[in-house]
């Protein structure tokens, strides 16, 4: 007999012997589907927000920079003049980009609508790694003061308001009464910072880029090749330290906070309470287990005198011990489907 006709065999022995218990096997089979169910979804939770909180490619390597009140635990907004020093003065990072929220009044098409918008820098898009579903992103240039009459429009922005139509790429919309020229849309996984509808160039004239008591932009980098956070986080607080001496009055006692994107997604609090019910989850599974193998051994139990009998017979404890597991093999099979 080849083996696998044996597994067959001790399929249908198995299925015949749990069929003769349906107590035992409903019960061992709905308590093994509680605990792997309810593992199933905490696991999908923890793996949404502690891996992949951001649908961007190489997260490992972008960290979100914020300066820090004197005295103070979190974080407040990058002011614009301490952000082209950072990027100006900084070794740690391959690029650095910078955005602010902003609610615009969408008109012109259909019926006015308040959409949430981001505005960017010129390093925004190709600092996140994304290519646009159509068109393109920002122009260099068009960061610029009366360059930057143009727009990106989210993907469901895009569906909601205009029904996908390739053909609003080159037309302008109206946001605040003011005609923009829609010349990109992003792909539908794509929502960073957040969700939002639009982006627009974060163009700012020179006199606010002087600006240091203003702190109303948030601040990405991506660590170059080899360069650690920590190493990053103690350049970046050198650079702090040396604008604080020069503008005492704005930035004396500040110090930024360096976060890994995936943390700054999610938040310092919800990352300890999802490890938290991760492991919480896992001691249920854990109990679950426990609870299913005491099962077991009751069983086993009052089947002494069967496997007696099957031994006397001529039964191996290898053939007695691999029918035993091929049975509890099944029943932890239809626990994990239902």
């Amino acid at each position: 007999m080849s083996a696998m006709e044996m597994f067959w065999k001790d399929v249908r022995f198995g299925f015949r012997t749990l069929r003769k218990s349906p107590g035992f096997t409903a019960i061992a089979v709905i308590v093994l589907a509680l605990g792997i169910g309810a593992n199933t979804a905490i696991f999908s939770v923890a793996d949404a927000f502690l891996l992949k909180p951001v649908n961007l490619p190489d997260i490992s390597h972008l960290v979100v920079m914020l300066e820090q009140p004197p005295g103070e635990r979190y974080g407040a907004g990058v002011s614009p003049a301490n952000f082209l020093d950072w990027t100006q003065q900084a070794k740690s990072f391959n690029g650095t980009t910078a955005w602010m929220w902003d609610a615009v009044n969408l008109t012109g098409i259909g019926l006015p609508e308040k959409v949430q918008g981001y505005r960017v820098d010129k390093n925004f898009f190709s600092l996140c790694g994304v290519e646009p579903y159509l068109g393109r992103t920002f122009l260099p240039q068009e960061d610029q003061p009366g360059a930057d009459n143009v727009v990106v429009l989210s993907y469901a922005l895009w569906q909601r308001r205009f029904g996908g139509d390739p053909g609003v790429i080159g037309n302008s919309i109206h946001l605040d009464g003011r005609a923009l020229t829609v010349i990109g849309i992003m792909p539908k996984s794509f929502q960073f910072p957040l969700a939002t509808d639009l982006w627009i160039p974060l163009a700012y004239t020179p006199k606010y880029w002087e600006k240091r008591n203003w702190r109303a932009l948030f601040a990405m980098g991506r660590l170059a090749p080899g360069v650690s956070a920590n190493s990053a986080r103690s350049e970046i607080n050198t650079i702090e330290a040396r604008i604080g001496e020069a503008y005492p009055a704005s930035a004396q006692g500040w110090h930024v906070l360096l976060t890994p994107i995936r943390l700054f997604a999610i938040g310092d609090d919800a990352h300890d309470y999802t490890l938290l019910l991760l492991a919480a989850s896992g001691f249920v599974l854990l109990i679950v287990c426990a609870n299913v193998a005491n099962l077991q051994f009751v069983r086993g139990a009052s089947r002494a005198k069967e496997v007696a009998i099957r031994a006397a017979l001529g039964g191996s404890r290898w053939r007695i011990v691999r029918q035993l597991l091929t049975e509890s093999v099944m029943i932890a099979v239809c626990g994990g489907l239902f």
